[in-house]
């Protein structure tokens, strides 16, 4: 709705991955964006003329992006693809607690070169990847939990991020890890 202005997630669009679901003499237009990975998500419009614009721009962007030009993107997807069981080189990597939807879920993060890979099972592929720039990362309080630190940004478009470490130490781990490897990568003046 237009009073919702904080992103829930992003999607990587490839070539041929739009479609439109819907006739136009439907009442409720429908596009859907297949994954490259199985499955799909579905944007839906009560008027065609918005629909028509955000297909367009879809397709346009799809067919624009040139996996070429995407070196850093395609690292990351590929990253993405592996369980965290495979030992790779890392900023910082370990156990938390995340705040999901209003409840905190045991997760698995690998911190590296400013990207949060974020896994619910060791043997699975992550879940996410939390791009850092324009974040940066400090201590919270939320709802009476011990140990809580965020990722914020001073834009107020983007949403913050809440995580709970199992100790004061390691919440400080994570700290001085999340603010080196986005300083490392990301300079933010």
């Amino acid at each position: 709705t237009s009073q919702m202005s904080v992103p829930c997630g992003a999607i990587m669009i490839q070539q041929d991955s739009a479609r439109r679901l819907t006739k136009p003499s439907d009442t409720f237009h429908i596009i859907q964006i297949e994954f490259e990975s199985g499955g799909s998500v579905e944007l839906g419009f009560d008027k065609e003329e918005q629909c028509l614009k955000w297909y367009n721009a879809i397709l346009n962007i799809a067919s624009t992006r040139g996996d070429d030009n995407d070196g850093w993107i395609n690292f990351v997807q590929t990253q993405s693809k592996l369980p965290y069981s495979e030992e790779l080189e890392c900023d910082c990597s370990g156990s938390v607690s995340c705040l999901l939807a209003g409840l905190w879920q045991d997760r698995i993060l690998r911190l590296k070169d400013g990207c949060l890979y974020i896994y619910q099972d060791t043997n699975m592929p992550a879940l996410c990847v939390l791009f850092l720039h324009g974040y940066k990362a400090g201590t919270a309080n939320c709802g009476g939990r011990k140990y809580v630190f965020q990722l914020y940004s001073t834009n107020q478009e983007l949403k913050s991020y809440f995580f709970a470490a199992d100790s004061e130490p390691e919440k400080k781990r994570w700290l001085a890890a999340l603010e080196f490897s986005v300083e490392k990568w990301i300079r933010l003046n």
